[in-house]
């Protein structure tokens, strides 16, 4: 790829093609991707690699897009690829300038920074963007700060998974904004999981730095996922300790082969969280008689109760007790002390 010298375009063809720090599939046959902030096309890079069928960027930096249009010719002809020289935003907005800033020794650009209707640029809406392309198996988000309008504006009902960098917004005069400017990267992480939550979407978190003011995180659709079978786990989630480990890795497993994986999560008090599948709270070192709501929005195939020996007989009798009738397996540590084998 042609990269331009001092700057950090080559540290960032290593981390998103080399690393593959956005996590994308080994195989993307037939996908569908939206890149917004494609920059000199990294990204683009990767999913064409991988075999994806339709790609479609969008660049606001002319310089930027100037190489971006360079490093197109080198995608297999095999992908369709589409590229485009201008902003997104939530909504669409005029008035729009670009600025060349730094953050951290970084160069970067965002297009904020004056009033609208000033003679600026004039952005396109997510929305817009969106129903264009149709149903979208992976939407990219790096844009310098507007990613938190795209994302709090945008109906992402075609979309199957989002990945993205979100960065805080340090100055700014525009409206859009107005919201965000000066806000922790944290705060607005845990506002941006609730509001995700609400148009049908899942968060996983899986970096949080409030030095560098950048967080990543993946959201995946749970109404346009198809998968094969319902499972609950109930046992520990989203605290420290062995069983929570052993459960995260082995739920994240079953979710990567296609199951619709929810958990009951033994300790667990609704903070955000980096899996990728959806964690009820218990607030308690133990189940309740909770565990039946739970139950009534999974509709679970299967109940996988994990713990020592003694949690899943107390949790066997907290089913039989409600009346939850579903195949049921016990998960316990064969190296449990005094493993009864009655139970």
């Amino acid at each position: 790829m042609k990269v331009r010298p001092n700057t950090s375009d080559q540290a960032t063809c290593q981390s998103v093609i080399a690393d593959n720090i956005y996590n994308l599939p080994k195989d993307m046959t037939g996908m569908t991707v939206v890149d917004v902030g494609a920059h000199i096309g990294a990204f683009a890079a990767a999913c064409a690699q991988r075999g994806a069928k339709m790609i479609v960027c969008y660049e606001a930096d002319p310089d930027s897009f100037e190489i971006l249009h360079v490093n197109s010719t080198q995608i297999s002809a095999k992908t369709e690829l589409q590229i485009c020289n201008r902003a997104v935003t939530g909504h669409k907005e005029t008035g729009l300038k670009l600025r060349r800033m730094k953050r951290n020794g970084v160069e970067y650009v965002d297009v904020y920074g004056c009033v609208p209707d000033s003679g600026g640029m004039e952005s396109l809406a997510i929305n817009d963007v969106l129903s264009y392309v149709g149903d979208v198996d992976i939407l990219k988000l790096n844009c310098s700060g507007a990613e938190w309008g795209i994302l709090h504006s945008g109906d992402f009902s075609r979309v199957k998974r989002i990945v993205a960098t979100l960065n805080t917004v340090i100055s700014g005069d525009h409206q859009s904004v107005k919201d965000i400017k000066g806000k922790s990267i944290a705060d607005m992480s845990v506002a941006l999981t609730r509001a995700m939550g609400e148009k049908g979407l899942t968060v996983s978190i899986r970096t949080v730095n409030e030095t560098t003011g950048m967080c990543m995180f993946v959201a995946v659709s749970t109404r346009s996922r198809t998968a094969t079978k319902r499972i609950l786990w109930i046992g520990h989630a989203g605290v420290l300790s062995g069983m929570a480990k052993t459960g995260e890795h082995i739920c994240s497993r079953l979710f990567e082969r296609g199951w619709d994986v929810s958990v009951y999560g033994v300790g667990y008090n609704g903070d955000p969280h980096r899996m990728p599948y959806r964690i009820y709270p218990t607030r308690t070192a133990s189940i309740d008689a909770n565990v039946r709501t739970a139950v009534d929005k999974v509709s679970p195939d299967v109940i996988v109760l994990h713990g020592d020996c003694y949690d899943v007989a107390t949790e066997l009798t907290w089913l039989q007790a409600l009346s939850i009738l579903c195949p049921t397996v016990g998960y316990v540590a064969v190296d449990w002390e005094n493993v009864r084998r009655d139970i």
